[in-house]
């Protein structure tokens, strides 16, 4: 179909913008709609695999003693209430499929950083994608699984403090975002934690 290969095209054109247009936030928002998008479509890339090379560094990074070799090992951290046999394997795809790509933006930025300096666009691109990974891991147990409705729902910038709160009912992963998140030092990042991410702040 035509609309799910314009959404990779867009992911594909969209980086090339941004690698010339650095300070321009349209783009990095645009970026974020698409994202979204195929969330909320349930797509994926056929043609790249099961390549979810991002999404292990990522994971291994936040988790330095985790042994991830395999999705399975994978989807214990991203999804640790679901049993592999009870998830639709097209959503579970695209879940993942979508999770890389949110975890090769957090580099992209990195990336940028690194050439270029701190900038807000690049700080404000990061957070969307830590807010999209944790709204994602939240919401697997619906998402994953034929009881849900399909619909992976992102909720961008919207507040979520009043809607749910990190605790230890949740899982190491989410855990070791909160402790990765609560340590970086820029201006009002804890209050954005927690007005957006829903983490309590000690």
């Amino acid at each position: 179909m035509k609309a799910p290969h314009l959404l990779k095209f867009e992911i594909f054109k969209t980086e090339k913008f941004i690698r010339k247009h650095i300070h321009d936030y349209s783009c990095y928002n645009h970026r974020q709609f698409v994202l979204a998008k195929m969330s909320e479509v349930g797509y994926y890339d056929e043609d790249d695999g099961r390549n979810f090379e991002e999404l292990f560094r990522y994971v291994g990074q936040l988790l330095n003693d985790a042994t991830i070799d395999n999705v399975d090992d994978l989807l214990s951290w991203l999804a640790p209430s679901i049993l592999r046999e009870g998830m639709n394997e097209i959503r579970l795809h695209s879940f993942l499929f979508c999770l890389n790509l949110a975890a090769y933006d957090l580099r992209f930025c990195e990336e940028l950083r690194a050439l270029y300096g701190e900038s807000h666009a690049f700080e404000n691109h990061r957070r969307f994608m830590v807010k999209f990974i944790v709204d994602q891991c939240r919401g697997a147990a619906c998402s994953l699984t034929d009881a849900g409705n399909g619909g992976n729902g992102v909720t961008g910038q919207q507040p979520m403090s009043k809607i749910t709160k990190l605790d230890d009912q949740d899982s190491v992963f989410l855990r070791a975002i909160k402790n990765s998140e609560m340590n970086r030092t820029a201006p009002q990042h804890k209050k954005w934690c927690k007005l957006f991410l829903g983490f309590d702040i000690e």
